[in-house]
């Protein structure tokens, strides 16, 4: 074993335990929930319908009708904030009053996806 050895070897884990640290704090801001699609991270914080609206497309939110969160109904306007591990299953029947959906999301993709289906409900 030579001192150049040591020395590669002392970077080598320096670094390892810079990229777990980062990877640690990068997974605070984020939780895991499952849906019908399989296991998904969304930012901390994220709504039951910025869930909807990570996965589905717009037509398909055009097409909501419920959202249950670990076998429990949320209400309409589905703004209830996700925990780490919740089990969302989503119901698609038909439209529903989705005019203050605005509200209900905090993520950008949630915010693009519900403006832009009030912009297609409204050309209609």
């Amino acid at each position: 074993i030579t001192k150049d050895n040591i020395t590669n070897t002392s970077n080598s884990f320096s670094n390892s335990n810079l990229i777990i640290v980062s990877n640690c704090s990068l997974l605070r801001d984020e939780i895991y929930v499952y849906g019908p699609k399989g296991g998904i991270t969304i930012p901390k914080g994220s709504t039951a319908l910025d869930f909807v609206c990570e996965v589905y497309s717009i037509e398909d939110l055009k097409n909501l009708t419920s959202i249950v969160v670990n076998g429990i109904d949320v209400p309409e306007p589905f703004s209830q904030q996700l925990k780490n591990n919740d089990s969302i299953k989503v119901i698609f029947n038909g439209k529903v009053n989705n005019d203050d959906w605005t509200n209900s999301v905090t993520t950008e993709k949630g915010k693009l996806m519900i403006k832009r289906m009030n912009e297609a409900n409204n050309a209609e």
